[in-house]
């Protein structure tokens, strides 16, 4: 307790994060003891209920590292004939998330460009200087960066993206991903500190429900 509050001196806490943290990795232990009462109910007493947990969460940690990338910036415009950019990402899943996300943006009348949709198709390191220079062209030509944070620890393209807006345009960050690197905040400080504005979106929230509170937060900037 006296590192947590060390840790977290001068910032603010996320509490329901930190429960809804807490429910999920207190599930496989829920599980095991579970387990471990059945099975001693019946006369069979399991002493390597540790080590399967230790096993799972190892193969856990294995997959997430070989399969999780991150997320990526977003770049909107917040003005009445909006436009903007979204970075390339790298999963299926997350390339059509961001093309739902971006279709909606549309509908809320912003005009969006998704670099994911020329450079797919690309490999090589002429294609990843030319992804490079697009990716920058992009932020330079929006106004606003709206930049996906999902992952436990957030993509360093992405966090790159936001620090070369920095000061230049407003910067809006957002996560739907539960997960906190430490347990102890959503977001590291460098981000929260130079983001104009965080939307809060709840963890596992549609694309659509994403939408409309980043275009809530387009249209604050917008009044500002």
């Amino acid at each position: 307790m006296g590192f947590l509050t060390w840790a977290a001196a001068g910032a603010t806490i996320p509490v329901p994060g930190l429960l809804v943290g807490t429910i999920g990795l207190s599930v496989p232990l829920i599980f095991g003891a579970l387990g471990g009462v059945i099975s001693e109910r019946v006369g069979v007493v399991n002493v390597a209920i540790e080590g399967q947990l230790l096993a799972g969460a190892f193969v856990s940690a294995v997959v997430a590292s070989i399969t999780d990338t991150g997320g990526a910036a977003i770049a909107v415009r917040a003005d009445v004939a909006d436009e903007g950019a979204i970075d390339v990402l790298f999963k299926t899943a997350e390339q059509e998330f961001n093309s739902r996300l971006k279709q909606h943006l549309i509908e809320y009348g912003h005009g969006v460009w998704l670099p994911q949709d020329e450079s797919d198709e690309q490999t090589g390191e002429k294609a990843a200087t030319e992804i490079f220079s697009k990716d920058v062209e992009g932020i330079d030509w929006a106004d606003v960066v709206v930049a996906n944070m999902d992952g436990p620890d957030p993509d360093s393209g992405t966090c790159w993206e936001c620090g070369y807006a920095y000061r230049k345009k407003p910067v809006v960050i957002f996560r739907t991903d539960f997960r906190i690197e430490g347990g102890i905040a959503p977001y590291n400080l460098m981000l929260t500190e130079s983001a104009t504005k965080i939307v809060t979106v709840q963890p596992f929230s549609s694309s659509d429900a994403v939408a409309q509170q980043i275009n809530h937060a387009l249209l604050e900037l917008t009044n500002q």
